[in-house]
């Protein structure tokens, strides 16, 4: 078994291509009417369009005891890690947290997202 898919409901389709496909470079490799298919080294991420408002900053505190997704976490080589933050500031990515694998950050709509390299620690 292995993970086949993630699917992320968005309010814009048009932040959400720009974000994942602009920002994370992630490319786009389906489109339909209410969705935007990107490869994100093998695993399809489905961004799909929802009529529901995004989390507020109260229902984004971390870490959290809800129950549900955690975050979802791309993997990075260690290398990258300086080019990558680089990156997400430069695009206005705010990290809201970090550990000596991963940096954690929201997409436009909430969700949790992560760039890790474990278990290679930074260099």
């Amino acid at each position: 078994m292995h993970l086949h898919h993630v699917a992320i409901q968005v309010t814009d389709l048009a932040i959400a291509h720009d974000f994942y496909c602009g920002t994370l470079e992630l490319p786009e490799i389906r489109r339909q009417d209410h969705s935007i298919w990107v490869d994100a080294g093998g695993i399809i991420v489905m961004l799909e369009l929802c009529d529901g408002q995004p989390p507020t900053a109260a229902d984004q505190d971390w870490p959290s005891d809800a129950p549900g997704p955690h975050v979802i976490a791309f993997g990075i080589a260690a290398a990258q890690r300086d080019r990558w933050r680089q990156r997400l500031e430069q695009t206005g990515v705010t990290l809201s947290h970090t550990s000596a694998f991963t940096m954690y950050f929201r997409d436009p709509f909430g969700t949790r997202l992560g760039l890790s390299h474990f278990p290679e620690p930074q260099r």
